[in-house]
């Protein structure tokens, strides 16, 4: 590290085990959830205080039935939020 002088590295992880820094900046390389990756599987319950579920496979998404549209949603929302909390923190 010394060696590099008042110069900005920009390495892979890989290459820069065991180094050491004041300040690290990690990119955030990845994007806002799309709902490309749903689940093909949704547990249903009546209501959200339920215990027990049914568990719907859905094998694509224009064939869900109303129930398993909002569970698809609901998940959306929730990666959606999980997002946002991730990035706003820093």
């Amino acid at each position: 590290m010394e060696a590099a002088g008042d110069a900005v590295r920009v390495m892979t992880v890989h290459a820069a085990k065991g180094l050491e820094a004041k300040i690290v900046f990690l990119p955030d390389t990845c994007g806002a959830p799309t709902g490309r990756h749903d689940p093909r599987i949704f547990a249903l319950t009546e209501n959200e205080d339920a215990d027990d579920a049914s568990l719907v496979w859905s094998p694509k998404m224009d064939a869900d039935p109303a129930p398993v549209a909002r569970a698809r949603d609901k998940l959306r929302e929730a990666a959606r939020n999980e997002h946002r909390r991730c990035f706003m923190s820093r």
